[in-house]
């Protein structure tokens, strides 16, 4: 038996494709020999380029940044905080993050999070939500604030 090459269709909004395997290779569906699957769900990554994600401290506020090269497609942003890596993180942006960047040109981006204590490590994902509502997170990174900092920088 031939092993056929795997041909996706009909993409939709949600990450619903109907996969195609084409028996006999020749780029064609034919219902009496190909096999077609419309249950599989496929995560196709969002079409951002992110140059950096970072966190910096300071007393009582941490500050996140995250600077694109490029944005297709690109809606929104979410921020996500956890107290350990592998715990759950919550949403911290009230609204949407707008999206600022093009195809051809990014953008740096800046949330203040005041509502963190002292000596306390946190975690952040950023989610980027792209036109169709698909998304990717990325992360994490993480950070903790302290009550005093060293004046020689």
């Amino acid at each position: 038996m031939t092993v056929g090459t795997p041909v996706w269709l009909n993409p939709s909004q949600s990450g619903n494709y109907d996969i195609v395997i084409d028996v006999d290779g020749d780029g064609y569906y034919y219902a009496d020999k190909d096999f077609l699957d419309t249950t599989l769900e496929v995560s196709i990554p969002t079409l951002i380029s992110l140059l950096s994600f970072d966190a910096i401290s300071s007393y009582r506020s941490i500050t996140i940044m995250g600077t694109t090269a490029s944005e297709i497609d690109n809606a929104s942003f979410n921020l996500y905080r956890s107290e350990s890596e592998d715990g759950e993180y919550v949403k911290i942006n009230g609204v949407l993050i707008p999206a600022e960047g093009s195809p051809t040109q990014g953008a740096t981006y800046q949330f203040i999070d005041e509502n963190v204590k002292n000596r306390t490590t946190y975690y952040y994902k950023l989610e980027d939500v792209d036109l169709n509502g698909t998304s990717t997170m990325h992360g994490p990174v993480s950070v903790t604030p302290r009550a005093i900092y060293s004046l020689e920088r």
